[in-house]
């Protein structure tokens, strides 16, 4: 039980007479033409909570009231039980004029007793009939449980000074109890309407609320801070008032193990929100058309409804608030409710065609976050339904969303495409998605689709693939036409009446192809990729030579009307659907819809594997001249330092880059000076590049090649080693051509390693070994493979100091408080290797700098720049040294000033005779010796089972003519490709 006091005011008043009589028990006194009484509206409400004040209202009827020119009297009477006592008359009118002013009010607690005067009738004392309609505020008594709830009679008492009295029973009121409603705790007396007051034991508070007292059990007052979270990642936290909008929520207790007095804190929410028609459909966020037969309510849930009232505002489209007006019983508002539920009655005739606002939310503390919520519905009184294609203008295969707007919510409406407009399947035209019920074909050959409006709206789509490329008429007939179960294909739309209709312009599709572009080297990887107009769900390519188009590749588009597949190799069969491409020649492509009925004649949903020429240019898409070209090789960069390698290097490798398009993979072969073939491979990227820094110089082959595994055994055993004897070595860089294979794909032994193994396996020369591999692959009949041929001298690592410089030019001689630059050559691996140059004798060598250098070119020139600043005159001693290779030079230095080189005389307007130049002086030592003789070159494959090629390039004793062109050749390449 409850000791609160809540007031609700509730005004039902009605000006209108409706004659329905009254259920209860209705009991006449006096003569025939005496007083009579009928009830119009009931008492409303009959059943409320209990410590309330709550306004009721009740409309009745008394005939024959007067006929003499006294006063006569009305009352209405409370039950003895539930002791209910009247607090105020709040309005009185008498057929629907206002009479307070002319009538007596007699309040007596039990009873109001209202005086009538004559003028009230006719004001001649005749006998006339008087609609009352009343007003008032009953103050309830609370109710325990065991005997709630109470009920009782109201009495309707009417005293007729002409004679014939009324004394009636108009209706039952009762009085509920309001636990776990209006309780907040077991001995909490709070106010519901003006959300203040105690709050007890095990009660329910809200974030936000403020006027609240926590109590015991015995009405004392608790400090908030004396509670705290009991569980969760907020244990411990203490409570305050007023109640933070974001205390933590859940359990709070006095006792930290839960045996002191508790509360729980809830957030407070509005948990449902609904503009409800006479079908029962929410129409929030929708339209209502109104008519006679539309009922609306507002219908609102919320879980604050022991705390404070729900209050209700309505705004019209200008901010407006027209509450009052649009309520159908102003005055219920704000709401107390047993149950956290509301539903008000919209007055519809008093509706304009616009937009409105609901918005309930508490009517205190309570109006924040989930706590306060609002809707929308738009009135559109007399309005026809219409239909709205989301695009005007959309290309072919496009779908187009539509919406029917201006009907009432959960009518069905027929939508229809006529037959002429459609080339695909007509049952087809309409998607069944959104709010569309059924989809298909009527009796008469027209596209049709039942849509249904849902939330003010009904949405549908229609798939313009369908259709023919012209302006569509999409048309909305009444909701009469047609509705939900109904079998369509029965419906001849013709006799239908249509309300509205929008166009659609359908376009032409089309497809841009924006690579390959141009030319295509035969088996290169390319990215295949492009754009299309909208509606275009996959692209087919095409290529042709003479005759059909044939099928390359079908690609998906994407979202975003675009389409790539990356990496596919044009020409191989294995990666698309024909080889036609892997001939070089001038081909045509196209990129068409694979869905166009010109590209898929069968209709399977599989672009057809040939087309056409006319098929081709009658279909969505484009054409393009595409050159496929052969394969080719090039090498553009080897360090080979100084035209030579360090075995030191020969581990960590040569840097060798370049471009082989149309390949996987390129190979290197290293052919000894003792006839060693040794080779390894380097991966070419899918832009045709190639490049490596840690080219192996020698004893790839074994591993690579899998001597131990490949089943062939030499006359002196197994193959396990093809290092490399210092000498001259003959390197080539080979690639398969477009056949993809070395020769013709056959070699000697059974395989590539096999006849590899078995070269090293017998005693041949650097020649014999060039020449036989150049037999099965560059040299073979019908080879296409590319080789390109390098020659270097494998010797071991060396670093000179070939100069020591000062700023004035003189050789080994610097000044002090100067700058000295050491130069030298090496023909170590640059970036692998790092130069340190130190001063490692004389009277200041630890005062001057240790410089190093990792950088130089194919040419091995090397140089550092180290200052003399304070350093004394006198005789020094330079170390450059690279891994385990050094070299010394000694070198002066002079505090005396050393002449200036003679600058270039400038040139007068007077030509002169240039004077002689001197001739160069002889170094103290004679260069790195980097002359080699030449040797024929050949190459073995790229594939690990074929080889690489051959080439030639030597002169001298035991070579060719062939190969001393190749050597010359061969030189020429390396000057070319030498970087500094």
């Amino acid at each position: 039980m409850t000791n609160t006091r809540d007031k609700i005011r509730s005004l039902f008043l009605t000006a209108l007479m409706v004659f329905s009589v009254f259920a209860g028990s209705i009991v006449f006194a006096g003569s025939a033409a005496a007083a009579n009484a009928s009830v119009d509206t009931p008492l409303n409400p009959n059943s409320v909570g209990e410590n309330q004040d709550v306004q009721h209202s009740i409309t009745f009827t008394v005939g024959d009231l007067g006929g003499d020119t006294e006063t006569d009297t009305v009352s209405v009477t409370l039950p003895d039980s539930p002791d209910s006592t009247f607090a105020s008359l709040d309005s009185l009118t008498g057929n629907g004029n206002d009479i307070s002013g002319q009538a007596t009010v007699t309040n007596n607690g039990k009873t109001l007793e209202v005086t009538v005067p004559e003028s009230v009738t006719n004001g001649e004392g005749s006998a006339a009939d008087v609609q009352i309609a009343a007003t008032f505020t009953v103050s309830h008594p609370a109710v325990n449980e065991q005997n709630a709830p109470l009920s009782g009679q109201v009495g309707l008492e009417v005293i007729d000074t002409s004679g014939g009295n009324v004394d009636t029973n108009v209706a039952t009121l009762e009085v509920t109890d309001r636990a776990g409603a209006g309780d907040r705790g077991d001995e909490g007396a709070y106010d519901i309407a003006s959300s203040t007051g105690d709050i007890g034991p095990g009660a329910t508070i809200f974030q936000g609320e403020e006027d609240i007292t926590l109590v015991a059990a015995d009405g004392t007052e608790i400090n908030p801070t004396n509670f705290e979270r009991t569980a969760g990642s907020s244990e411990g936290e203490t409570l305050s008032v007023p109640v933070p909008e974001d205390q933590p929520t859940g359990s709070y207790n006095t006792e930290s193990d839960g045996s002191g007095t508790s509360l729980t804190v809830d957030t407070p929410r509005i948990q449902t929100l609904e503009v409800t028609n006479q079908n029962g459909d929410d129409i929030a966020g929708g339209a209502v058309n109104v008519d006679d037969a539309t009922e609306l309510t507002v219908d609102a849930e919320y879980n604050f409804e022991q705390a404070e009232p729900l209050n209700v505002e309505i705004e019209d489209s200008d901010g407006l608030e027209v509450t009052d007006e649009i309520l159908a019983n102003p005055g219920q508002e704000p709401v107390i409710t047993n149950n956290g539920e509301v539903t008000l009655d919209l007055a519809e005739d008093n509706l304009d065609n616009e937009e409105y606002t609901v918005t309930v939310e508490g009517d205190e503390d309570l109006d924040f976050g989930e706590a306060t919520q609002s809707v929308t519905f738009d009135v559109t009184t007399g309005e026809e339904a219409t239909i709205e294609a989301q695009a005007d203008s959309v290309t072919r295969g496009e779908n187009v969303q539509f919406e029917i707007s201006n009907s009432a919510e959960g009518e069905t409406h027929l939508v229809a495409i006529e037959g002429g407009d459609v080339t695909g399947d007509t049952s087809s035209v309409f998607r069944n998605v959104g709010d569309t019920l059924d989809t298909g074909q009527s009796n008469d050959g027209q596209a049709v689709a039942l849509v249904e409006i849902d939330d003010g709206v009904g949405v549908g789509s229609i798939s313009t693939g369908e259709l023919d490329t012209t302006d569509v008429d999409v048309t909305v007939y009444e909701a009469s036409v047609a509705d939900a179960g109904d079998d369509l294909s029965t419906i001849d739309v013709d006799t239908a009446n249509d309300i509205d209709d929008d166009t659609i312009e359908v376009n032409e599709g089309s497809v841009t192809l924006d690579n390959p572009q141009g030319t295509y080297v035969v088996g290169s990887e390319v990215n295949v990729n492009g754009s299309t107009a909208p509606g275009i769900e996959e692209v087919a390519l095409y290529a042709r030579d003479e005759g059909d188009f044939e099928r390359l590749l079908t690609i998906n588009v994407d979202g975003d009307d675009t389409f790539e597949e990356e990496d596919v190799v044009l020409s191989d069969d294995g990666e698309v659907d024909t080889n036609v491409l892997s001939i070089p020649g001038s081909y045509r492509i196209a990129a068409v819809d694979a869905g166009d009925e010109d590209v898929d004649t069968d209709d399977d949903g599989t672009p057809d594997a040939t087309l056409t020429s006319s098929e081709v240019s009658s279909a969505v898409g484009t054409q393009e001249s595409l050159r496929v070209t052969d394969t080719g090789l090039t090498v553009d960069y080897v360090s080979v330092i100084n035209g030579q390698v360090a075995t030191e290097d020969a581990a960590t490798g040569l840097t060798i880059n370049g471009t082989a398009a149309g390949q996987d993979s390129v190979s290197v072969s290293f052919y000894g000076p003792r006839g060693t073939y040794d080779r390894t491979t380097i991966s070419v990227d899918s832009n045709g590049e190639f490049d490596s820094e840690s080219v192996q110089v020698g004893n790839n082959a074994p591993g690579e090649l899998n001597y131990a595994g490949n089943g062939y055994t030499g006359p002196s055993g197994e193959v396990t080693d093809t290092s490399l004897s210092q000498g001259n070595v003959v390197m080539t860089v080979f690639s398969n051509g477009r056949d993809n294979q070395g020769g013709d794909g056959e070699f000697p032994r059974g395989g590539f390693s096999q006849f590899t193994e078995g070269l090293n396996a017998q005693s041949l020369t650097q020649q014999q070994v060039i020449d036989t591999v150049a037999s099965e692959t560059t040299e073979d009949t019908g080879s296409d493979d590319i080789s390109q041929a390098f020659q270097f001298r494998f010797t071991e690592g060396r670093v000179s100091v070939d100069s020591v410089m000062g700023e004035a030019g003189e050789m080994f001689t610097v000044e002090t408080n100067d700058t000295m630059t050491v130069s030298g050559v090496t023909n170590r691996q640059p970036d692998d290797n790092t130069i340190t140059v130190e001063v490692i004798e004389g009277p200041s060598a630890s005062a001057l700098d240790i410089e190093s250098t990792e950088e130089w070119g194919t040419d091995g020139q090397w140089s550092v720049v180290i200052p003399t600043e304070g350093v004394e005159p006198g005789n020094y001693t330079v170390e450059a040294s690279v891994g385990g290779n050094s070299d010394i030079r000694s070198f002066q230095v002079t505090g005396d000033q050393l002449q200036e080189p003679t600058p270039e005389p400038t040139p007068n307007e007077t030509a002169t005779e240039p004077e002689p130049e001197p001739e160069p002086t002889d170094t103290t030592e004679e260069p790195m010796d980097t002359t080699e003789e030449p040797v024929e070159t050949t190459e073995a494959p790229a594939g690990t089972d074929e080889p690489a090629e051959t080439t030639t390039s030597g002169d001298g004793p035991g070579f060719t003519a062939a190969l001393a062109l190749v050597a010359l050749v061969a030189a020429a390449l390396l000057a070319v490709r030498r970087r500094d």
